[in-house]
C-alpha cells in the first residue's frame, strides 16, 4: 500500500515540478504519506525523483525479504525507469524553447509584412474598405498564430495537468482496490450467464475508500 501511495503521487508531483509550483504540494504529500516519508520528499530538489527513490527503496526491501522473485524485481525496476524517462522527456521539453533570436526575428518579419500589406492591396485596385477589411483579418490571424507559437514553447502551462494527475491517482487506486474475479469462479460460469463476482474483501461494488 505504501508503494501505491507513492506511485499515485508521481503524476501530481510531476505536474507541480513542470509548472514550478512544488511548494503547493506539501499538504497533499503530508496527507498521503507517513510523516517521515513526506518530510524526506518535500526536502528534495525534484519531488518526482524523490518518489522514485522511495519506490526503489521499498522494492529493494521486499526483494531482500524474499517477497519478490528476480523477474518481478526486474519488471518493477523497468517500470520505475519508464517513470524516470517520462520525467526526463518533460524536462527536455521545458529546457528546449525556441531560441529568442529566432522568435524576435520572425516577429519583426511579421510586423513588416502586416505594415506593407495595406499598400500592396491598395495598389491592386481594391477599394479602401476592402483593403482595411482584408488587412484586419490577415493581421488578426497572423498575430494569433504568433501568440500560439509562444504558448507552445511552454505547453505544460496550458495543458490540463491537474485533471490528468487526478485520473492517474484514481487509476492507481482502482488497480489496488478493484480486483477481477478469480479464474476458478470465471471458469465455473462458462456454461451460464456471465456474472461479475465481487470479492468479499472489496465490499459490494460501491466506490471504496482508496487510502
Amino acid at each position: 500500500m505504501s508503494a501505491a501511495r507513492h506511485a499515485s503521487l508521481f503524476a501530481f508531483l510531476l505536474k507541480a515540478h513542470l509548472r514550478g509550483k512544488q511548494e503547493e504540494t506539501a499538504d497533499v504529500v503530508r496527507a498521503m504519506l507517513p510523516p517521515a516519508d513526506a518530510e524526506f520528499i518535500l526536502l528534495q530538489r525534484k519531488l518526482p525523483v524523490a518518489v522514485m527513490t522511495k519506490l526503489r527503496q521499498g522494492f529493494q526491501q521486499l526483494a531482500d525479504r524474499g517477497l519478490l522473485t528476480t523477474a518481478e524485481e526486474i519488471s518493477l525496476d523497468r517500470t520505475i525507469e519508464k517513470l524516470d524517462h517520462a520525467l526526463m522527456t518533460c524536462d527536455r521539453i521545458c529546457a528546449s524553447p525556441i531560441p529568442p533570436l529566432y522568435t524576435s526575428h520572425t516577429t519583426r518579419l511579421l510586423m513588416f509584412y502586416l505594415a506593407f500589406l495595406p499598400l500592396a492591396l491598395h495598389k491592386s485596385s481594391l477599394r479602401g474598405f476592402v483593403t482595411f477589411l482584408v488587412s484586419s483579418v490577415v493581421g488578426y490571424t497572423m498575430l494569433g498564430l504568433d501568440e500560439i507559437s509562444h504558448i507552445l514553447e511552454q505547453p505544460f502551462r496550458v495543458m490540463p495537468l491537474l485533471q490528468l494527475s487526478k485520473y492517474s491517482m484514481l487509476d492507481v487506486g482502482d488497480a489496488m482496490v478493484f480486483q477481477p474475479p478469480s479464474i476458478e469462479k470465471s471458469l465455473s460460469q462458462l456454461g451460464g450467464e456471465p456474472v461479475l463476482v465481487q470479492d468479499s474483501q472489496h465490499g459490494n461494488g460501491t466506490n471504496p475508500t482508496y487510502w
